[in-house]
């Protein structure tokens, strides 16, 4: 490995002109992780690169296409478009925490990316409702039917914050097209139905079918758990009153 902090390795020659990166983080609800997992899992693009990093964290898996390592890269071609995924199968080191969002930033503007597709989660604290919200450059000049897939313009009191701040901030500074989708998320647990809501944008902005129900039965699975909780719980209380009672009065 060179130098470098920060390394994008392809393994295979790809013109990356006018192609849509797509990419999203472990923020809350692990919302962007979620997407681009599942959008991974959908489409099945082809494993084409990796970014290595001098810190990036010590984890592999073994995998159907061989080692999975911390931060992958996938290549698709469809819909008359080509598609580049950043996959963060594991959330970003301290070190990394900055020097990556900007390589990945630097790339897509010198490799000529037509527009970036960003994913993130939004707490559903910050805001009076459940609509998604997102935030763009002043370069990205898509037009967003905002009524039809319930959504709105993130508020101006409210701050992005983390690696998709980075890269909108580097994106905005060099006139480069980017959106960033952030539905509403619990901060707690995975939210899956989040996860959701951004593929149904994604689907229709880049012209895509994909079927969301998988995500949206983890969802209730997770909503029924937590419904169990409080019955569990009582139980438990009750069963351990009667041990104490009983073991008073042996």
């Amino acid at each position: 490995m060179s130098t470098d902090v920060v390394k994008i390795i392809l393994k295979r020659r790809i013109s990356l002109k006018n192609s849509i990166l797509i990419t999203g983080f472990h923020g809350i609800g692990l919302t962007g992780y979620l997407t681009l997992r599942f959008l991974v899992s959908s489409l099945k693009p082809e494993r084409v690169g990796y970014i290595l990093t001098r810190n990036m964290p010590p984890y592999v898996c073994r995998s159907s296409e061989g080692i999975r390592l911390p931060y992958e890269i996938y290549y698709l071609e469809r819909n008359k478009s080509k598609f580049i995924f950043i996959m963060f199968n594991i959330p970003l080191s301290e070190e990394d925490f900055f020097n990556v969002p900007y390589k990945i930033a630097e790339w897509a503007i010198n490799g000529k990316f037509r527009e970036a597709f960003l994913v993130g989660g939004l707490n559903k604290k910050a805001v009076g409702d459940y609509a998604t919200r997102i935030i763009h450059t002043r370069a990205y000049k898509n037009e967003l039917n905002l009524v039809n897939l319930n959504v709105k313009y993130l508020e101006e009191r409210i701050h992005v914050v983390g690696p998709l701040a980075l890269m909108l901030a580097y994106f905005e500074v060099y006139n480069f097209p980017a959106v960033t989708v952030l539905p509403c998320a619990d901060t707690d647990k995975p939210d899956f139905r989040a996860a959701s809501e951004a593929i149904k944008i994604f689907n229709s902005i880049y012209g895509f079918n994909i079927n969301v129900e998988p995500l949206e039965e983890e969802a209730k699975k997770i909503e029924m758990l937590e419904k169990a909780k409080p019955k569990v719980k009582m139980q438990a209380g009750i069963k351990s009153k009667e041990f104490f009672k009983a073991s008073y009065i042996a």
